[in-house]
């Protein structure tokens, strides 16, 4: 590993030889990550050429996070320590600004562990500074490359907006979310969920009826009648009357598995977060 680090440098001058003159910042790990995010378009044999030179391979184990930087911190050049410190504290990362930002690269193989273990090792740091990070999932291979750092961005943004006082934001995490919020990106979510959900609510606020809630419990409970009714506090043979009076009334097929997910995402886009 030290040879390849040792001889990095000229590997890379081969790599890039059809440039004539190559400014030193170039030969950086930093510039070629940069580099690649700012492509519209890229070549994984081309990323997977410039980054084995510093030891990063196809078959190793990546993530990359985001972090929400301060203006002061900006304007300040505060940024260039904080990611010299991330480098410091994480052996496989590679921590640079970019887009009024911090973006950090971390080779979990090079690294020796978890993502986990890596944000333990920086989580004090982001606390004294103030920073937000976005992570995304633990990916291998240079053909998605871009892909995870957009999950990075998005687990920072969507993260943000769903719990603000959150230091650490995983994609795994705020993906729920970030469907939901697909969801309804160009309809509002009456206009999307299920019209039978739509009939119910209707019907409920008119009659003062509770078939909104048993369905959602009966479709919680797996469909098992004793389960929900014991949710509901209600008998048996009362929970099976009101499913048939929902069946009736919506044409409902619940054996069907689309459209009981269907149903369970509609409740959710309709703000019941019990669902």
């Amino acid at each position: 590993m030290l040879l390849s680090h040792y001889l990095g440098k000229y590997l890379l001058i081969a790599v890039t030889r059809d440039s004539p003159e190559i400014p030193d910042d170039a030969l950086a790990l930093p510039h070629v990550l940069r580099k690649i995010l700012s492509e519209d378009r890229y070549d994984p044999y081309y990323i997977s050429q410039r980054l084995s030179v510093f030891g990063w391979l196809q078959e190793h184990d990546y993530f990359c996070m985001r972090l929400l930087v301060d203006v002061l911190d900006l304007r300040t050049n505060t940024t260039s320590f904080l990611c010299a410190q991330i480098d410091e504290l994480v052996e496989g990362a590679c921590a640079f600004e970019y887009l009024s930002g911090i973006s950090v690269f971390c080779n979990l193989s090079q690294f020796g562990g978890s993502a986990d273990e890596v944000m333990a090792k920086i989580v004090n740091l982001l606390r004294d500074n103030y920073l937000k990070a976005g992570l995304s999932n633990i990916y291998y291979g240079f053909d998605e490359w871009l892909q995870y750092y957009r999950q990075a961005e998005l687990a920072l943004s969507v993260g943000l907006r769903l719990q603000p006082h959150i230091w650490i934001h995983r994609f795994r995490e705020v993906a729920m979310g970030y469907l939901l919020e697909a969801c309804v990106a160009e309809l509002p979510a009456h206009m999307v969920c299920a019209p039978e959900l739509i009939t119910l609510m209707r019907y409920d606020e008119k009659n003062s009826t509770e078939y909104c809630h048993t369905l959602l419990t009966y479709l919680r409970c797996d469909m098992k009648i004793v389960r929900a009714a014991s949710e509901l506090y209600i008998h048996r043979s009362t929970l099976q009357y009101r499913l048939d009076r929902i069946f009736s009334m919506t044409g409902l097929d619940l054996s069907d598995e689309d459209n009981r997910l269907y149903l369970l995402l509609s409740f959710r886009l309709l703000g019941n977060q019990s669902a």
